[in-house]
């Protein structure tokens, strides 16, 4: 990451989004030191409780992060676990910048590996990661809790681009007028809300629900674009490439990234290909989907074809181009910086 910020310093770099979409975690101290990072000297960043005082632990933040300064926004979704729970926790919690995108995983348990004679291992699950406000990470178990929690997200997604606490205290003044035995009615019992350093209202109950959120793409493609995974994109995008027509678009693009990004558009033989892989997966094509669509699917084919011809960053510099989470993260700087100077 410090490798990708210094080059970005290089070309000028102004302001951040770190996005942490689709990040599964990794190592806490990593976690930690990426935090470190962003946040001034001083503060919580992370902490374990576990059942034994020995395995809890704490990492405060230490003076001289390189980004203490550069205004922040952090992007999340349910693919976001653990590790990257962590960082964008933190950077929420300490007021550090905004969390865009929709509620993470909610991966908060630590694991200890435990060796055995005969050479296997076991992991043991001895405690739990919380944020700064003391937030746990970890999404609930009882069906009660989830129910209600899941029901809460699920309404404020209703609101999505609204501040997450402004539509939060909207959705309880109007609940106070709904029938007890109305069935959607939210149990606000159920839900736990903290405060960040500054005094924001923080939403509790299992991952980091943003202070905006703002669906990806992908809610709202067609019923059969909407069951082709990702996988089938790479298919098409190799199957192509290895295409007499593949081989003499390597020729004219390979050194030219950025003619293939403003100008490459995807030939109509591509997409024989892509509805004979929806015939191996016996998903029946509609004419009306694909044209809803098409501006997805052309997107998503050109991405995998710059992944496998230069590199994944390549592949996100197209996504960028349609990514509606993305344009609404950037639309929010001037509220990130509101939130950054809160005291």
């Amino acid at each position: 990451m410090m490798s990708a910020v210094n080059n970005l310093k290089q070309q000028g770099m102004k302001r951040m989004i770190l996005d942490l979409r689709g990040n599964p975690g990794g190592y806490l101290t990593q976690a930690y030191k990426i935090a470190d990072e962003f946040i001034p000297g001083g503060n919580m960043i992370v902490y374990t409780k576990g059942r034994r005082p020995e395995f809890d632990e704490s990492y405060t933040s230490s003076e001289g992060g390189t980004l203490e300064d550069i205004p922040l926004i952090v992007m999340v979704n349910a693919g976001s676990a653990s590790a990257s729970e962590i960082v964008s926790g933190a950077i929420q919690d300490l007021d550090r910048g905004l969390v865009v995108g929709t509620t993470s995983f909610g991966k908060g348990l630590v694991q200890r590996q435990y060796e055995l004679e005969d050479g296997a291992s076991f992991r043991l699950t001895i405690s739990r990661y919380y944020t700064p406000s003391g937030r746990s990470i970890q999404r609930p178990y009882k069906d009660k809790d989830v129910a209600a929690y899941r029901n809460l997200v699920g309404r404020l997604e209703l609101e999505e681009g609204a501040n997450v606490e402004h539509s939060f205290e909207k959705l309880k003044k109007d609940e106070k007028n709904k029938d007890a035995k109305d069935k959607d009615k939210i149990n606000f019992d159920s839900i736990k809300t903290y405060k960040s350093k500054a005094g924001r209202m923080l939403l509790g109950g299992g991952g980091i629900t943003p202070d905006f959120i703002v669906k990806g793409d992908t809610s709202r493609l067609t019923k059969m674009v909407s069951k082709v995974g990702y996988s089938v994109y790479n298919e098409i995008a190799n199957d192509y490439l290895h295409t007499d027509e593949g081989a003499k678009f390597k020729e004219k693009y390979k050194n030219n990234f950025t003619d293939f990004l403003r100008n490459y558009e995807i030939p109509k033989s591509i997409y024989n290909l892509y509805k004979e892989v929806l015939k191996a997966k016996k998903i029946d094509w509609v004419q009306d989907d694909f044209d809803k669509d098409k501006d997805f699917i052309d997107m998503f084919i050109k991405r995998r074809i710059a992944r496998i011809i230069w590199d994944r960053n390549k592949d996100a510099q197209i996504f960028s181009t349609i990514d509606r989470q993305l344009t609404k993260a950037v639309a929010l700087f001037p509220e990130s910086e509101k939130v950054r100077k809160m005291k």
